[in-house]
């Protein structure tokens, strides 16, 4: 019978595929194959059981995440629907208050007498832009009837004499009541002759609050200590605001120039001591932002605070006889009247120069001049940019807003002149192609420098010089080198005359302001320059080593006589600039880079040996004073 049923097992392996023999032959040979067979199924079982609990799982998470989305869409379509309501809401109140607002620009300007037509116009207009054209028929009306009226000839002619008498200085109160009187008896300048009367009696109620006040701060402040070393700049600063001030408000007063002159020399005296506190040479340092091609190199100066800031020389190795020796790291400490950082901007760095144009305004000679390494940001500081522009158009745009500012009491003639000095020769970049005369410097009498055969040009606006200084910018020598693609080969200098003319005494005071972005120093075994920016480059170093000797010269004080001025034109123009009663400024420009190193700590000396200079007093000749005109100008 065992005989009979392996003889079975052994045919049925024989039809079988490989892999089922296999698998019963395994449970053949063992006797607890059922067992095993019944443990294998459980296990599967189970594991199914396992997968199925897994995608039910993994279906609830992704049921929960799809109401959660749902949840979050929902929340923020509600928020997309409160802002939307938000946002309505706020238009709707802002349009409620431009509405409010513009009724009342209507109504003051409805009420206004005389009725300025423009004024009224503009308000009309707004009100139908903004949906208030019911609200404004009145105003059409009255701006009809307003039109016809100041359209009268003899109305016309009234006020134009009515407010060259009102403009008129010095004030002539007779004159005045003439025209006003004439106004008001002509039936059609009625408001315009009330309006008169009003301003005069508010300009003559304060006449005496004003004499009183002009008394009482030429008193407090005529004994200030301005003396060099001992004055508290602070001190002389706050006199100076007060004194201004005050000489505004009477001016505005209708007070005559005779009455303000005192305070007026008050004022002058303490702005220009205040300015010679800060040092015959005021030096600014500023450090531009490392370049990209810098990327990756060490910084080596550090800016510690305002006035201060330190460069650093990292440790050095030698060959010694048994070791290598070790240097110690080292710094060197600089301080100037101002230090600027990386981050500083155009206007921060222009901010304390406003004070240098008032002293070119009072009569004096001003001069703000950059010096540093090729490409250390010397041009982007006098210059700038159109987005960002530098000291020269900021310079500009201050030079027009004193003259606007005292338009009442002055009339102002502005000239300008720019050049450039290229290879020791001056250069006239104003003057027509084929020019013969070259400029030349003359000193005057007074040891002034003047400048001759130069093209000075009449600008009435800060936007008509603006274009003088882009048209000699433009003609300035530049040249690419491995420090700078962009590298100035010469001395750019903008000289900007100024005439001050007194409209009620005659006076008058010339001032000059002059701006000088001197051309790069380099070595040149680094800015590899060859043939004719070599000779440039060697031209460059000399004029810059000139103004180093003149301003070494003058740290000495009185112990060295003779200043090398005359060693090069550069210091000759520069003479009336460096070491007289002039204002002068300079910057250092610094790249903060390791590799600019021994270029950087070059400049900072210069700078430091500048600083040096003490203010000194110089005798000048007197002339007898030419008649006062606007074409022949008095030296302040």
């Amino acid at each position: 019978m065992e005989t009979k049923k392996r003889a079975v097992k052994k045919k049925a392996k024989k039809t079988q595929s490989p892999n089922t023999q296999s698998f019963l032959c395994v449970f053949s040979d063992d006797e607890d194959g059922e067992e095993q067979r019944k443990r294998i199924e459980e296990e599967t079982t189970r594991a199914e059981q396992q997968h199925a609990e897994e995608e039910e799982r993994r279906r609830l998470e992704q049921e929960s995440e799809e109401v959660e989305q749902r949840r979050r869409e929902q929340a923020q379509e509600e928020a997309r629907r409160a802002a939307e309501e938000a946002r309505k809401e706020a238009a709707m109140r802002a349009a409620a208050l431009l509405k409010d607002k513009l009724r009342m620009q209507l109504k003051e300007a409805t009420e206004a007498r005389p009725v300025d037509i423009d004024k009224l116009r503009d308000a009309v207009e707004l009100c139908d832009e903004a949906g208030l054209a019911a609200e404004t028929v009145d105003a059409k009306e009255l701006l009809q009837q307003e039109g016809v009226r100041q359209a009268n000839p003899v109305l016309i002619r009234l006020v134009a004499t009515l407010n060259a008498a009102m403009a008129a200085r010095p004030v002539n109160l007779e004159l005045i009541e003439v025209a006003i009187e004439a106004a008001a008896s002509s039936g059609v300048a009625d408001d315009e002759a009330a309006a008169a009367r009003k301003l005069v009696a508010e300009k003559l109620a304060r006449q005496s609050s004003c004499r009183a006040a002009l008394v009482d701060v030429f008193e407090q402040y005529k004994e200030t200590d301005c003396a060099f070393g001992r004055a508290d700049p602070d001190v002389v600063g706050e006199a100076v605001k007060a004194v201004k001030l005050v000489i505004f408000e009477a001016s505005d007063a209708w007070i005559a120039e005779a009455e303000l002159h005192d305070a007026e020399l008050l004022r002058k005296k303490l702005h220009n001591a205040l300015q010679d506190l800060k040092g015959a040479i005021r030096v600014y340092c500023r450090v531009r932002p490392a370049l990209e091609r810098e990327a990756g190199n060490t910084m080596c100066v550090e800016v510690t605070d305002s006035i201060s800031l330190r460069v650093n020389v990292p440790a050095e190795t030698g060959a010694g006889s048994k070791a290598a020796s070790v240097s110690k790291p080292r710094f060197h400490d600089f301080t100037f009247d101002s230090i600027f950082s990386a981050g500083a901007s155009q206007d921060d760095v222009f901010h304390d120069c406003t004070d240098l144009v008032q002293s070119a305004v009072d009569g004096h000679n001003i001069t703000i001049f950059a010096y540093g390494q090729t490409g250390a940001g010397k041009t982007f500081t006098m210059y700038g940019s159109d987005e960002h522009p530098g000291v020269a158009p900021c310079t500009i745009q201050e030079v027009f807003r004193k003259c606007a500012e005292d338009s009442q009491r002055f009339q102002f003639t502005v000239k300008a002149s720019m050049l450039e000095l290229y290879n020791n020769d001056l250069v006239d970049l104003l003057a027509p192609k084929g020019k013969a005369e070259k400029p030349q410097i003359r000193l005057d009498a007074a040891g002034h420098v003047n400048l001759q055969n130069v093209i000075e040009k009449s600008v009435a606006g800060a936007e008509a010089l603006r274009t003088v200084l882009r048209t000699g910018h433009e003609r300035r020598r530049v040249a690419s080198t491995a420090m700078n693609s962009d590298s100035s080969r010469s001395h750019l200098i903008l000289i900007i005359i100024l005439a001050r003319f007194n409209k009620q005494t005659g006076e008058v005071n010339t001032g000059r302001i002059t701006l000088v972005d001197l051309a790069g120093s380099e070595r040149v075994k680094r800015s590899q320059v060859s043939g004719e920016s070599l000779k440039e480059a060697i031209e460059i170093n000399k004029s810059l080593t000139a103004l180093g000797d003149v301003i070494e010269a003058l740290s000495q004080g009185t112990e060295r006589a003779v200043v090398p001025y005359r060693n090069h034109k550069l210091t000759q123009l520069l003479q009336s600039a460096i070491g007289g009663t002039s204002k002068t400024l300079m910057f250092v420009n610094i790249a903060p880079v390791d590799t600019s190193r021994d270029e950087t700590l070059m400049s900072l000396r210069y700078a430091q040996r500048a600083k040096t200079v003490a203010p000194k007093k110089v005798k000048t000749v007197k002339k007898k004073a030419p008649n006062a005109s606007t074409d022949d100008p008095k030296r302040a």
